[in-house]
């Protein structure tokens, strides 16, 4: 068996751990990235077939947080933005069997028939109904009924939700999946009358930092640009086609042992940072056999997670009557019309990633409203996607290309109380020294979550660079 040494250890190569490790490169330490299959990324992977790029996990980002902004200037000219177009803006809902417009302001919600009348009467009356929460973590479904009303919560914001999460808006918690959110209902019992007053208590304080990239991105050559451009940051760091067998925790720090190859190998190191998968993180914990780690891998075998399966399909321009000007669709979850989550209309999104002369579609299967979808093969879902979407979208000929991408623990569903167990897992994650867990089953499932939280765990091992000093090259 070979045997090398190693600062910190990072175990997982999705962007919770690419990040991890950027973070400590970037401090100076002497840092380990171990990574199961034969690229990095994990979800965040981008597949080129025909002259289509294929994200086999999220799609855009709304670049939203501080952590993730930094890290991406911090990639400067290995990476270059892409903005989505301007028919983005326009989104669709699956209703009674028809595309029905999202409103795009004031005026359009009048005359949207997202909603009927009495459940557009029912929204704009929230500064009268609404009404502050009974319990300490209520559902999102709750919440969106308590202010906006019963219609609104189903067919606009349970939508959302699927699409997000995959998940139920009447099962997940509020204040685990929207913080701020959670903040906002405990604190105000009328959302439409705090936002009315936010400009006004705004007067003469310092404005928020203007953010160098606005609304919905991706990347040339896609979001596995990213992963790609950090890998070659962390160049010798990273090690693919390793896969962790065990973690030996012993006085100094511990011994992870891998197999590179079909050869056994180990590291000796100070600190190990899981950031695997959540089915992973616990299968390492208990390989750990200490008490402290086996009361963390039971804590994360409560988190449930919901299988997914991304359905992409390119089609040629003129098989397509319908124009594809938006988005995409989202199915609310009480909608018996279609079997999937929703489309995504990739190439008006981004026209980049289809050829010119060709449309590509992202169908979502499965999830929480119809979780069987994910165990039917390739061919099924093909057939179920071209039986329930040729009439809606005009379809008149068969893909020219097939391509899916399986998670079966796509997102993790955070259910009431899961902020109390994420605390109960720092609790006890202070007892074991020197381990580290970061992962989307946390504290937030989107790229932002993942980056924000890598940073900050980084900040607890060592002191990072401030933005100053990366601007300035201290």
């Amino acid at each position: 068996m070979n045997r090398r040494n190693c600062e910190y250890v990072v175990i997982g190569g999705g962007v919770s751990g690419l990040a991890t490790a950027w973070y400590l490169s970037k401090a100076g330490r002497d840092v380990r990235l171990l990574e199961k299959n034969p690229a990095v990324g994990g979800c965040m992977r981008t597949l080129h077939q025909d002259g289509f790029l294929l994200e086999q996990g999220p799609f855009n980002v709304l670049v939203r947080d501080p952590a993730f902004e930094q890290l991406l200037g911090d990639l400067g000219d290995d990476i270059e933005v892409e903005p989505a177009g301007p028919d983005a803006k326009m989104r669709y809902l699956y209703l009674g069997g028809r595309l029905v417009p999202l409103p795009s302001g004031p005026a359009s919600l009048l005359t949207s028939r997202f909603l009927s009348t009495m459940g557009k009467m029912r929204l704009l009356a929230e500064p009268i109904c609404a009404r502050l929460p009974k319990g300490d973590d209520p559902t999102i479904g709750e919440f969106a009924t308590r202010h906006f009303g019963a219609e609104f919560a189903q067919n606009v914001l349970g939508a959302f939700v699927t699409g997000v999460f995959g998940g139920d808006a009447d099962r997940l918690s509020l204040k685990a999946c929207f913080p701020s959110l959670g903040r906002l209902d405990r604190e105000y019992r009328s959302l439409f009358l705090h936002g009315l007053s936010v400009p006004i208590r705004r007067i003469g304080k310092p404005k928020n930092p203007r953010r160098r990239w606005k609304g919905l991105i991706n990347f040339v050559g896609g979001l596995g640009a990213v992963s790609d451009a950090i890998a070659r940051g962390l160049g010798n760091a990273v090690s693919t086609n390793c896969e962790v067998t065990s973690i030996e925790h012993r006085s100094e720090g511990y011994c992870v042992t891998y197999s590179a190859s079909g050869v056994s190998q180990s590291l000796d190191t100070r600190h190990v940072v899981l950031a695997t998968p959540i089915g992973q993180a616990i299968g390492l914990l208990e390989s750990m056999a200490g008490e402290r780690a086996g009361q963390i891998g039971a804590l994360l075998a409560s988190v449930e997670s919901v299988p997914l399966v991304v359905l992409n399909l390119g089609f040629r321009r003129e098989d397509i009557g319908h124009d594809l000007k938006g988005f995409g669709f989202l199915v609310p979850p009480t909608e018996e019309g279609l079997s999937f989550l929703g489309v995504l209309w990739a190439s008006s999104i981004f026209p980049s990633h289809a050829p010119p002369d060709r449309h590509l579609l992202r169908v979502f299967a499965g999830g929480a409203k119809r979780p069987e979808l994910a165990q039917k093969n390739d061919g099924e879902l093909v057939a179920l996607a071209m039986d329930e979407l040729r009439d809606l979208l005009e379809l008149r000929g068969d893909p020219v290309l097939v391509n899916s991408c399986r998670h079966a623990h796509a997102v993790p569903q955070y259910y009431p109380g899961h902020t109390e167990m994420v605390r109960c897992i720092r609790a006890q994650l202070s007892s074991v020294p020197n381990l580290h867990l970061v992962g989307n089953y946390l504290e937030g499932v989107s790229i932002n979550d993942c980056v924000r939280q890598a940073r900050e765990t980084v900040q607890k091992m060592v002191a990072l660079p401030t933005e100053a000093d990366a601007r300035s090259g201290g």
